[in-house]
């Protein structure tokens, strides 16, 4: 990945992963709104700390949902991405309630 890359990454206030990337993050809870691409659509907004910044991943999907429900708030977990477009599925890996559980 290159520089102006990884410099993209940290500022964007949402979560996007390439094909095979996994991010190891802290959840924080989530809510549910509209979506911003389709108005008579419901989207849940995970809330997630990457590197000490809290950042978003958006998803309507009812798998990923009974994923997150899985995991308590304050968990650390791995988040991967396997595919592209409507291939795309995400996948949890809890990874401790601790940091240094893992570390």
């Amino acid at each position: 990945m290159g520089e102006l890359r990884n410099w993209a990454k940290k500022k964007m206030e949402y979560i996007k992963l390439e094909d095979e990337e996994t991010i190891t993050c802290r959840y924080l809870g989530f809510k549910i709104s509209p979506s911003r691409f389709e108005e008579d659509q419901e989207t849940v907004k995970y809330l997630l700390e990457v590197g000490g910044i809290e950042k978003t991943f958006e998803s309507r999907s009812a798998t990923i949902a009974l994923e997150f429900d899985r995991v308590n708030i304050n968990d650390w977990i791995e988040l991967t991405r396997h595919g592209l477009g409507n291939k795309t599925k995400y996948f949890i890996k809890r990874v401790g309630e601790k940091k240094e559980e893992w570390d």
